[in-house]
């Protein structure tokens, strides 16, 4: 699992932790990163999903297939993302 956020870093900083407390592996860009870039690291480090978050909506990608991402709630995103991997 990846976190992208073009949104200045503590939406990621809530979310990383969140899922860490789950027990699932995340990482994430630290370095306010271009949305090209995040996705960058997300592929190479070998991540299958991404949570993208962005000013208005928080997504669920995947970066092994190509598809369409999927809409989540902030409330639900933990869950969702376990029955995901």
């Amino acid at each position: 699992m990846f976190v992208i956020d073009t949104t200045g870093g503590e939406a990621a900083r809530d979310i990383t932790h969140e899922l860490r407390a789950a027990g699932i592996k995340t990482d994430r860009a630290y370095d306010n990163r271009s949305w090209k870039a995040q996705i960058k690291a997300a592929q190479r480090s070998g991540a299958r999903l991404a949570v993208a978050i962005e000013t208005e909506k928080i997504e669920l990608r995947t970066l092994t297939e190509k598809g369409e991402p999927e809409m989540l709630e902030r409330a639900t995103l933990v869950d969702h993302v376990k029955k995901r991997l």
